[in-house]
């Protein structure tokens, strides 16, 4: 039988996701495999407060255990906090000298919450149904539901920062959309006294407008002054840790106003509106738009969170953005030659396959010079249509335009969401 170590290099002999699927669903009976996937990419249900970043590799190895035993006491002591601090660091140092190489590089990779196999946790949940737990994340319509919405309604400023869930609890901890935990002790700081629950918006700099370039630093792995929380929701929990509600939207976002009451320095409750029909919603819409914002979201009072899409949350923007899988890099031409003229990209359903440009130079540089990194990564994209050419079976944007690096998603946006986000 395979070891693990075997099975990803296995899953690394193609950049297929298809490919990729039909290897995990030769070992769908293999239960440490998934118990493997599961403490890695599972940062619902398991956190072990250790990554390599803290940890100093041996440079013996004592042999004599093995990974089921190693991943017994990651799961029972690290991540039940049985030990914690610099005793959690030494026991994994401890773990590593007594591993084979090959073990030891599986355990590396599921402290770091990435087997590096190129898959997310909703391709994973295709063949080993729900073992990842969805990270819970209640998305927005299009405006072709906009007969769902109800009057009076709520309309608010789409904010143009990095997702976060705040979750309070024992501790502090900052998520972004994909699961992965933020390292941001400072404001995490900001945030003590906040009652127990969890609190939904994006991350931002203060004095910073620039999206990219805020984004960068948010994302970095050195924590920048002034970041701030614009938030939109909140869940207690239980409620979260289920992914869904039963209370009303307008009885959440009272709670909310009231939690964060004190908090204002590095909490604040997003601009919003309560209107009475549309055109009192296009009419905020336009403000916003004028005063450099991204867009506004229209939502019914009586909504109620759930992990999804809510057809009574809708999106207004102006022009369309879609997220796409990074699968090439195109060398550009004359005064481009040595760098990046172009990235090839893909759509979610592999439907929509195009070359996406528009980089400053800086930008630019710096996609070229870590190409190895950001292969299958996502991004946003900037476009005005959908096109598909006579005779051809695949569609492409028209006009697109890189528009962020988006390390906070894991998978890309398929055709019928890209063609309904232009209406």
């Amino acid at each position: 039988m395979k070891t693990i170590y075997e099975i990803i290099q296995e899953l690394n002999e193609s950049n297929s996701s298809n490919y990729k699927l039909d290897v995990l669903r030769k070992y769908q009976d293999n239960e440490l495999l998934k118990r493997v996937l599961k403490l890695t990419y599972d940062k619902v249900a398991y956190n072990f407060y250790v990554t390599m970043k803290n940890v100093k590799k041996p440079n013996e190895n004592l042999g004599h255990s093995t990974l089921e035993i190693a991943l017994d006491i990651l799961e029972n002591e690290l991540a039940s906090r049985k030990i914690t601090g610099n005793l959690a660091i030494q026991q994994v140092e401890y773990i590593l000298k007594k591993l084979s190489p090959e073990d030891a590089f599986v355990f590396e990779k599921i402290l770091d919450r990435d087997l590096r196999i190129n898959l997310g946790r909703k391709q994973i949940n295709k063949v080993f149904k729900k073992l990842i737990t969805e990270f819970p994340y209640m998305r927005c319509s299009l405006m072709d539901k906009l007969n769902r919405i109800q009057y009076p309604a709520i309309i608010q400023e789409k904010m143009d920062g990095t997702y976060r869930s705040i979750v309070v609890d024992e501790d502090i901890e900052v998520y972004a959309r994909s699961g992965e935990k933020s390292n941001l002790p400072y404001f995490e700081s900001c945030l003590e006294g906040l009652p127990k629950g969890v609190y939904i918006g994006e991350l931002l700099i203060q004095g910073e407008d620039d999206r990219f370039k805020a984004n960068g630093l948010i994302n970095s792995d050195t924590e920048p002054e002034g970041i701030y929380a614009v938030v939109w929701d909140y869940l207690t929990l239980d409620e979260w840790k289920a992914g869904k509600s039963n209370t009303i939207y307008k009885d959440r976002i009272i709670t909310l106003a009231k939690y964060i009451e004190h908090h204002k320095k590095c909490v604040k409750f997003v601009k919003s509106e309560i209107i009475a029909s549309f055109e009192e919603a296009k009419e905020f819409y336009k403000e916003i738009v004028k005063n450099g914002g991204e867009g506004a979201v229209l939502k019914n009072l009586d909504n109620k969170f759930k992990n999804g899409t809510a057809q009574d949350n809708i999106k207004m923007k102006e022009e369309a953005v879609a997220e796409f899988k990074i699968t090439g890099f195109q060398e550009g031409k004359g005064r481009f030659e040595g760098t990046l003229g172009a990235l090839e990209v893909i759509s979610g359903d592999e439907k929509i396959i195009t070359k996406v440009s528009g980089f400053t130079d800086e930008v630019r540089d710096s996609i070229w010079n870590a190409r190895e990194t950001l292969l299958n990564t996502i991004i946003s994209v900037k476009y005005n249509g959908v096109s598909k050419a006579r005779g051809s079976d695949v569609y492409s944007l028209m006009f697109p335009v890189f528009e962020d690096f988006r390390p906070d998603k894991e998978q890309a946006d398929d055709l019928e969401y890209i063609k309904n986000a232009l209406k």
